[in-house]
């Protein structure tokens, strides 16, 4: 039965998931209510949930297990929140780059940096489970602005100092940005190959003169397409031409491709394109965090 968020006392078992904004349950169902569940579900201005029916609700005292929990459920529906909001700035940017408006470093900043900072916090799985599955809505923004995170958790996690995860987030961020220049985008979604292959070009030429960006960053996004084998584009650079911020987004931005919930299928491809297109060092990183959390 529905009940008024106003009237929830401790001791309630909630019927049904509290979904929140994305789709993802705050509160699961089959959860017994304690002050600090009704404080956060009346946080997200519910007006009513579903509460199992001729049930004498027991208040209980909340053990630290579920303290931890309820406060990690509630971090990651924040985070959440935070990404979806993060995702419609650059939807504006992108839009605005399309109607030939130069790229406005402040508000790149401004929008990004607090959220790489979050993200490097995180675990793996929690910044994963925010890919779109690639018929949902606004995909292309999500995946760009889940790619940056993607890069800023791995730079971090191979020991880059802030001030280079940051720049290598920002990198990934803006490494797509020349999409908005190519002819045809707004009357096809099917861009032919070797006119999509320009894009880090015109990425480039986006940037090239941005003081805010270090020249490593900039070089990142003109090559955040080039295997090390030489395989890659626009200018099939190889080996060690390519600079490894430029790797860690080229390792993203693969894993995002290829990404399924099998850990190990994703896994057996990333070690197949270790051995002559990525960096094995980035490669081996991105593995082993899989690996830590999927145990």
């Amino acid at each position: 039965m529905e009940v008024d968020v106003d009237r929830l006392t401790p001791g309630m078992i909630l019927e049904k998931d509290v979904l929140g904004k994305s789709g993802n349950p705050i509160v699961e169902k089959h959860t017994k209510l304690t002050e600090t569940h009704i404080e956060f579900i009346k946080h997200f201005l519910f007006d009513k949930v579903s509460v199992a029916p001729f049930v004498h609700h027991s208040v209980d005292k909340i053990t630290a297990t579920e303290k931890q929990q309820i406060a990690v459920n509630q971090d990651n529906q924040l985070f959440t929140n935070t990404f979806e909001k993060a995702v419609q700035h650059y939807k504006k940017l992108f839009s605005s780059w399309q109607n030939s408006v130069p790229i406005n470093m402040y508000l790149v900043r401004k929008f990004f940096v607090p959220l790489f900072d979050e993200a490097s916090e995180l675990n793996i799985d929690k910044i994963i489970s925010l890919l779109p599955t690639s018929n949902t809505k606004d995909y292309f923004y999500k995946r760009t602005v889940l790619m940056s995170l993607l890069s800023v958790y791995l730079a971090k996690k191979l020991n880059f100092k802030k001030k280079d995860w940051l720049q290598i987030g920002l990198a990934s961020i803006l490494s797509d940005s020349g999409i908005a220049k190519l002819k045809g985008l707004s009357k096809s979604k099917n861009i032919p190959e070797e006119t999509m292959r320009l894009h880090p070009i015109y990425s480039y030429r986006m940037v090239e003169n941005e003081p805010t960006l270090t020249q490593h960053a900039k070089i990142a996004i003109l090559q955040h397409h080039e295997y090390l084998d030489g395989s890659g584009y626009p200018a099939n650079t190889s080996g060690k031409k390519v600079i490894v911020y430029a790797r860690i987004i080229n390792v993203c931005d693969l894993f995002l491709s290829v990404y399924s919930n099998n850990h190990k299928e994703i896994i057996s491809v990333l070690e197949d394109y270790k051995h002559n297109k990525l960096d094995p060092i980035i490669v081996q990183q991105l593995v082993s965090e899989l690996c830590r959390d999927s145990e």
